[in-house]
């Protein structure tokens, strides 16, 4: 197979077929015709759009979701607008069958499921370039400029690249995944002219990657105002914004990675190379020989997933960095969130360490020296100094706790851990396990922990193979 029978591969998988295509369109009809029934005469009101990928015709087979915009006066307070929203979105969705749940982004907005199709109800401002009042007031000028630009072989791509994009798990600009949007993934499309293109181009990528379809910015001042920015791609509809924004180093990396390969080695196996999860045994059997903690602790349920996966992110890499302090190293680190709990998993050099530890201190010519040799002399877990070597003073240490987890806990414990805030009680309370029976135990009672599990062992890119 070569990158173009790849491209068309994926072309085919990602297509929705006419049936599906046809259900979608009712229901984005039928969600349209309610909403606008429903909020005819509310204050503010002034129309109904439909929005995102199944207005631009991007939309894949593996998602299927419609985006009802409900359009607002500028002079419209915010809280008025987000209490309407709820409350007779939620309507149009149980009207229509559906069931309904809370979702938050800069505005609540209601997320309703209609068998495997999701609908989405959200508020803007209805405004002029420029003046947003809200960032999902740039939706309906996204959605006429990829209109514009768009052609039957760019859609197909664009879906394609969804595709693949999901299957490196890139796709989304949330922030647990911290990839690239549905919208981001168009205007690559277009501004590169084909997928194959995009992909050569992506192969070659350094960091930070500047593109600017319109020509509306130049480098230079595109770096001053996203600096921090590894991919800094212009909104075609507004220049002050950079639609890469939520890209993470990583997943831009993984990106530019994966282009590598599979101009070296063209294969749908490759994209999708993860190996079925194993039956307990086989999870048991390949954590053997690895030295492996897990974190366990409750949510509360009330915070929204961007926020959360902020708090946990930060967590996590208090967690590391407390072990690390210790003299422990940690290969790599994991969160995963099946419902109401979070599991967080990291892989370490070693969970034991050495009962002695040389303590390092400072240079003779300080005056702080001498205070540094009175406390440790005084120091029932000192063994042995003070000594010097070069210009600094040490001592060998006898260490309180030699476990990981013992250690962990104990900092958790004190409030010796940078953990956020929100979730600092849960934390403090969590479960913490070496025992491999544990975690595969635990694992497995949970959706989707076995499959979790199984990536985290192998790594993302260690078994990837054209086999």
């Amino acid at each position: 197979m070569d990158l173009r029978e790849l491209i068309g591969t994926m072309r085919e998988l990602s297509r929705p077929s006419e049936d599906e295509s046809r259900q979608l369109m009712e229901l984005a009809n039928s969600l349209v015709s309610s909403v606008r029934e429903i909020f005819r005469g509310v204050m503010g009101f002034r129309d109904v759009s439909l929005e995102g990928s199944a207005a631009r015709g991007t939309w894949t087979r593996q998602n299927p979701e419609v985006d009802v915009f409900v359009h607002f006066d500028a002079d419209l307070p915010v809280d008025i607008l987000e209490e309407v929203v709820v409350k007779r979105g939620i309507e149009a969705v149980t009207r229509l069958g559906g069931t309904y749940r809370l979702r938050y982004a800069d505005h609540p907005y209601v997320e309703g499921i209609f068998s495997r199709m999701k609908a989405n109800v959200v508020g803007c401002y209805d405004v002029p370039p420029g003046h947003w009042k809200s960032p999902v007031d740039r939706t309906p000028y996204h959605t006429k400029y990829i209109v514009s630009k768009m052609t039957d072989e760019l859609r197909d791509d664009a879906r394609a690249l969804k595709f693949l994009l999901s299957k490196i798990d890139a796709y989304g600009a949330e922030v647990r995944v911290k990839g690239f949007s549905g919208y981001l993934a168009e205007l690559l499309v277009i501004a590169f002219r084909s997928l194959e293109n995009l992909l050569r181009e992506a192969s070659k990528w350094k960091y930070p990657v500047f593109i600017d379809i319109e020509s509306t910015v130049d480098y230079n001042e595109a770096i001053t105002k996203f600096p921090r920015d590894p991919l800094i791609v212009i909104d075609p509809v507004d220049r002050n914004r950079n639609v890469a924004s939520a890209v993470s180093l990583t997943r831009l990396s993984e990106f530019v990675l994966f282009s590598k390969l599979l101009l070296n080695r063209p294969s749908l196996k490759f994209i999708d190379g993860r190996w079925a999860s194993p039956d307990e045994r086989g999870l048991r059997d390949a954590l053997k020989g690895r030295e492996t903690l897990m974190v366990k602790f409750r949510l509360n349920g009330q915070t929204p997933p961007d926020v959360l996966w902020g708090e946990l992110y930060r967590s996590l890499k208090g967690i590391v960095r407390s072990l690390e302090v210790e003299g422990f190293s940690v290969y790599r680190s994991s969160v995963f969130v099946p419902d109401s709990e979070a599991f967080i998993m990291l892989e370490l050099d070693s969970l034991t360490l050495p009962t002695l530890y040389k303590q390092i201190g400072p240079p003779v010519y300080i005056s702080d020296v001498v205070a540094f040799v009175e406390k440790h002399n005084k120091d029932d877990r000192t063994v042995s100094g003070p000594w010097v070597e070069g210009d600094r003073v040490y001592y060998l240490k006898r260490r309180e706790e030699t476990r990981a987890d013992q250690v962990l806990l104990r900092k958790l414990r004190k409030n010796e851990v940078s953990i956020s805030r929100e979730l600092s009680r849960s934390v403090m309370n969590a479960t913490i396990s070496t025992d491999r029976e544990v975690i595969v135990r635990e694992l497995l009672g949970v959706r989707d922990g076995d499959r979790w599990l199984h990536e985290f062992l192998i790594g993302r890119y260690v078994r990837m193979r054209d086999e």
